[in-house]
């Protein structure tokens, strides 16, 4: 007898809680560096770590560029693909442009002013919104 569960869960649901309790290993790809040497290093990584993997990437890479670079680190062993941007627009964009082509959950951190701005990310693709400050990424960029 085949039993089926009425419950529908979305793909990477328990993953999602276990990043957002902190139970996951983070790393933050250089600017300028190649699809296949980010390749390299999550792999590396993914083979040393058992948590789940949160791979930071930021939005200023070229469009096509920020692609290959998240599809490289996605069948690396990513688990997460976390974009980081300057202000909405740049965040909107770039997951407007991964989220077709990535099945892997997407969250962002960037500077939002509104919970309409938060749905839209999310209608778009986004699996978590994280609101950041435009000082922290002012911040985090320079150190």
């Amino acid at each position: 007898m085949i039993m089926y569960s009425n419950t529908a869960w979305p793909p990477y649901v328990s993953l999602v809680a276990n990043v957002k309790f902190g139970s996951y290993h983070h790393i933050k790809l250089d600017m300028g560096l190649k699809p296949n040497q980010a390749a390299r290093m999550v792999a590396r990584i993914r083979h040393q770590v058992k948590l789940p993997l949160v791979v930071e990437m930021e939005t200023n890479e070229i469009k096509s560029r920020l692609v290959r670079l998240a599809q490289a680190v996605a069948a690396a062993g990513a688990n997460v693909i976390m974009l980081t941007a300057g202000d909405f627009t740049s965040a909107k964009a770039a997951l407007s442009d991964l989220s077709p082509k990535i099945t892997l959950p997407l969250f962002v951190r960037c500077p939002i002013t509104t919970s309409d701005e938060q749905q839209e990310l999310q209608a778009l693709g986004a699996a978590q919104v994280i609101p950041a400050m435009a000082s922290e990424l002012v911040l985090a960029a320079t150190n």
